[in-house]
């Protein structure tokens, strides 16, 4: 090292040592730079994220619980933890559920068709909605299929897609379940299919209390020839060829249900063919 003396008497490092060491120093820094950074970046994640120095709740804004005592909602909180005096914590979603409600429908003419309805609903008063249903999504459902039969039963089966219908599922619905803090958010049909077998049960059925009512008015002996008992029987809404009313009528001779002087419009045959579609249970005393 180069020292030289000063004026004064005093030593002096040369300005070449100094330039020197101060090299020296910015080196170490420039090592030792990026370590230390990593090293405060390390320090600050910890504890930010560490539990036991800074504990955070996260809230899930699509759900509430509902504390419960005694079987009876009390309040709504928004986090879910451990209540004094032994309440119930439920958890209540408040997001949008969709549901397919299947149910069976006669149109307007009485066609019986099968029917699938989507349901979109919400709940927009929780603690009511427990209170007042409990199990609401049953009570949305039983709801449902009561607007669904009130409605399509008296609407045509080409506008069951209609917006106007829906609009009238949805004002149904929502007249109902409003009560109890739900909400609907949409509800259509999507699916309708004739039931054929169904319908093959109902025209049977329809058959057999046609000729009820037929057998009861001849034996009421309320017409006298068949041109007045067919206009007696389309009064009743009862649509029988001539043909079927004479059968009938042979068949109820047969049973002991109808004396033949009783009727004089047409001579019955001593061994008359009854036709199979006449169903043979069917008798009606004197």
């Amino acid at each position: 090292m180069n020292i030289q003396e000063s004026p004064n008497g005093g030593a002096q490092v040369s300005v070449q040592e100094k330039t020197v060491t101060l090299m020296k120093s910015r080196k170490n820094q420039e090592l030792r730079g990026p370590w230390e950074s990593i090293s405060n970046l390390t320090k600050c994640l910890f504890l930010f994220c560490n539990p036991c120095l800074n504990y955070r709740e996260v809230v899930d804004r699509n759900h509430e619980y509902i504390v419960i005592r005694g079987g009876i909602p009390t309040k709504i909180i928004r986090e879910q933890g451990v209540q004094a005096g032994y309440g119930e914590v439920k958890k209540i979603d408040n997001r949008i559920y969709t549901i397919i409600i299947p149910q069976l429908v006669n149109d307007k003419l009485g066609m019986p068709f099968r029917v699938e309805v989507s349901l979109r609903y919400h709940i927009t008063n929780s603690l009511q909605a427990t209170y007042q249903s409990r199990d609401y999504h049953s009570y949305v459902k039983k709801s449902s299929k009561e607007a669904i039969f009130a409605v399509l039963t008296r609407t045509g089966r080409d506008k069951w897609t209609s917006m106007d219908v829906e609009l009238r599922l949805k004002g149904a619905l929502q007249q109902e379940i409003e009560k109890v803090g739900l909400s609907v958010y949409r509800i259509f049909v999507q699916k309708a299919v004739y039931d054929t077998k169904l319908q093959s049960q109902l025209r049977v059925k329809q058959a057999a209390d046609s000729y009820i009512l037929a057998q009861k008015a001849i034996c009421e002996g309320a017409s006298r020839n068949l041109k007045e008992l067919l206009e007696a029987f389309s009064h009743q809404g009862i649509e029988l060829s001539d043909t079927e009313i004479k059968l009938l009528i042979i068949k109820m001779i047969q049973q002991n249900a109808l004396k033949p002087n009783s009727i004089d419009f047409y001579e019955v045959d001593s061994n008359p063919v009854i036709d199979p579609l006449i169903p043979g249970t069917l008798t009606m005393n004197k």
